[in-house]
């Protein structure tokens, strides 16, 4: 139980200790602490599983890139997040690790056996398997999951500290002197309690984004509203994605200049492309909150299964290729390399544009990939 109190409250220790800027909390969805945690609603294996991952990337889709904005698609929501063409940028997709894993893994054992849901009909998957909310199933499980989400903002933050770390390892120097801040972090595997308008009335929703994130439009009492300090230094931004900015020391007397804020321009929404391809900045829209529940997409999804990956990309050639795009990887797993290979998602890029053309999300930046680290 004491590692999930810990997670809860790992924002504030961070800031005691001088290993996270004290405005990064104000740019994590939920402020980085879901309130309905219970840690007893966690097994002792998912929590033994969570106890040494704590600050790793792990494998799969999970990756860490160092991008550069290569293009502004609207400057004012850029400007509010102090993003600006061949600025050096670094994204950090992880989660809860095998923590959250294991957490699911218990809850469809037990859903499973759960006789609350007797209406229910089978499914063609275990994974799909379901109970109703208000049951003592489904309400262990929320818990249980909402814990497995403040491990994952922990987890982000802790891979923060050891970004800025290295950074200022490689440039002898220290993290507070690069002004390296948190543009946003935002989920896109979670069921949330929200309020929404349904036929023109409020309703009480838990909203279910899995393979999507949030999308909230500007002045909704979600998007953070960030105070400039009277410093200089912490005038600066803040950042499942997350996005953390390098800021030269030249560019900051802009920032003190005036007071930016997220509820002007909407939450940020963060795109991830694949190995060698874009990603991208968006803002949240009032069209997605009306048809989609605050709801766009969160990256192009894949169009080759993990397993038939191997027979159309190989490894050798794969990191040939992206070196000669620039592209430098890095990899603990080099046979689930191939796995992650641009070719076996979607196009990314027709992904944004049809999300932007539908209202769902609006397009600030473009990252392009210089470093992929991959877990």
């Amino acid at each position: 139980s004491l590692l999930f109190y810990t997670c809860i409250f790992f924002f504030q220790y961070f800031t005691h200790t001088h290993q996270r800027r004290a405005e990064d909390i104000f740019q994590c969805e939920e402020e980085g602490a879901l309130q309905n945690a219970n840690p007893e609603k966690v097994s002792a294996r998912a929590k033994k599983r969570g106890s040494s991952q704590l600050g790793t990337l792990g494998a799969g889709n999970h990756y860490c890139e160092i991008q550069v904005v290569d293009k502004i698609f609207d400057q004012s929501a850029a400007s509010a997040m102090n993003l600006t063409p061949d600025q050096i940028v670094i994204m950090v997709h992880s989660g809860s690790r095998g923590l959250g894993h294991q957490i699911a893994t218990d809850s469809i054992l037990t859903i499973d056996s759960d006789t609350a849901c007797t209406d229910t009909t089978s499914v063609p998957n275990r994974e799909l398997s379901c109970t109703r909310i208000q049951s003592e199933a489904g309400q262990s499980y929320l818990q249980a999951m909402a814990c497995a989400g403040n491990f994952a903002w922990a987890n982000r933050t802790y891979l923060h500290h050891l970004i800025r770390q290295a950074f200022a390892q490689v440039f002898t120097t220290t993290p507070d002197d690069l002004d390296m801040h948190l543009v946003y972090d935002v989920s896109h595997n979670i069921a949330k309690v929200e309020q929404h308008t349904v036929d023109g009335y409020p309703r009480t929703l838990l909203v279910h984004r899995k393979g999507a994130t949030r999308s909230f439009p500007p002045f909704h009492p979600a998007v953070p509203v960030r105070q400039c300090s009277r410093s200089l230094r912490s005038a600066a931004p803040t950042h499942v994605c997350v996005l953390l900015v390098f800021l030269p020391r030249l560019r900051m007397h802009v920032l003190h200049s005036s007071q930016v804020a997220y509820q002007s321009v909407g939450q940020p929404v963060l795109v991830g492309g694949s190995m060698g391809t874009n990603s991208f900045v968006m803002v949240g829209t009032d069209t997605a909150m009306a048809e989609t529940f605050g709801t766009t997409c969160h990256g192009a999804g894949r169009a080759v299964s993990r397993h038939s990956s191997h027979s159309l990309v190989h490894h050798d050639e794969l990191v040939q290729r992206l070196q000669g795009q620039g592209v430098t990887v890095c990899t603990a797993c080099p046979k689930a390399l191939v796995e992650e290979a641009p070719e076996v998602y979607k196009d990314v890029s027709e992904v944004v544009q049809v999300c932007h053309d539908a209202g769902l999300s609006k397009l600030v930046a473009r990252t392009r990939p210089l470093v992929v680290i991959k877990g």
